[in-house]
């Protein structure tokens, strides 16, 4: 898994917290953020998988992370 460092080198000037629900089968794009994600998963489970890393399960209380302008290739409602 990777981990994401915030030091203190970094100036965090803005944090939002969001909550999203995905739809049954819901798959998205490759994408990547310009800023680090940090999330849990509340309910059910997701495939998760940075490019060119592992696939990743998370399950309910499980949790994911990317750092900034990570690729991830796989994001999926299971």
């Amino acid at each position: 898994m990777v981990t994401t460092m915030i030091t203190r080198e970094k100036a965090i000037s803005n944090i939002k917290i969001k909550d999203a629900t995905l739809g049954q089968k819901h798959t998205a794009p490759l994408s990547l953020h310009p800023f680090p994600v940090v999330g849990v998963i509340t309910e059910g489970n997701i495939t998760f998988q940075i490019e060119d890393e592992p696939v990743q399960h998370p399950k309910a209380a499980g949790k994911f992370n990317e750092s900034a302008n990570m690729r991830i290739a796989r994001f999926d409602n299971d």
